[in-house]
């Protein structure tokens, strides 16, 4: 491929990255930021709406102070939830988004070279493991990098997050337990554990940034 070409494909594919990246944290992250406060508003409204209704003469205050409170509580952990579901689904679709891509540049270069099982898709048949190590048998080392883990977590989370219980779950719990967030009432993690951070968001993001970063300019002829 030719370099101009290369480092153009390579900054497009960088810039929709950043931009990804930067609006779930502008629209999702910052609209949770305030989910406290936000679930201290929620308890006020139903206090006030309690106490603005016509007194029965029997009602007791407490009662009501009791519903406040409880809406507050439901409105965080609702919050919480659909934070967590959010932030799970914007991950997956970073991670689908990237597969498809390397798949469609490692056909286009396979194409080039004039090996038609690429132009018979066949690259979209196989596991990505496997894309990765043709990608390695053309001399990048891509499981030496230091994102590599990190890489292999997101397949890993999105696939748990995807199907629930499998093998994936399996291999989370032994290599990455950290995504596994142990509730009290938790005796062992499962798939329902399963939960990221805004911090951790970034950090897998970040590894699916380096990978396009490092990404080599062109492979030499090679079969499939």
């Amino acid at each position: 491929m030719d370099i101009g070409l290369h480092s153009l494909l390579k900054e497009r594919v960088l810039a929709r990255h950043d931009f990804f990246m930067d609006q779930v944290k502008s629209r999702v992250f910052d609209n949770f930021s305030n989910l406290e406060a936000d679930a201290d508003d929620a308890a006020s409204e139903a206090w006030e709406k309690f106490m603005s209704q016509p007194s029965d003469g029997e009602s007791d205050p407490g009662d009501f102070a009791d519903v406040a409170l409880e809406a507050g509580i439901d409105f965080y952990e609702y919050g919480m939830k659909l934070k967590r579901q959010v932030t799970l689904a914007s991950l997956a679709t970073l991670y689908h988004e990237w597969d498809k891509q390397v798949r469609s540049h490692l056909e286009r270069e396979l194409c080039r070279w004039g090996y038609h099982t690429a132009k018979e898709g066949e690259l979209w048949k196989v596991h990505i493991s496997d894309v990765l190590a043709f990608l390695e048998t053309q001399g990048w080392g891509i499981r030496n990098s230091e994102w590599y883990e990190l890489l292999d977590a997101c397949r890993l989370i999105v696939n748990v997050y995807k199907h629930g219980k499998g093998p994936s779950l399996d291999e989370l719990k032994k290599r990455f337990p950290q995504y596994l967030k142990s509730g009290v009432h938790v005796l062992e993690p499962d798939y329902e554990s399963l939960d990221i951070t805004e911090q951790e968001f970034d950090e897998l993001g970040g590894a699916v940034r380096q990978f396009w970063k490092e990404f080599p300019q062109s492979f030499p002829p090679a079969s499939f």
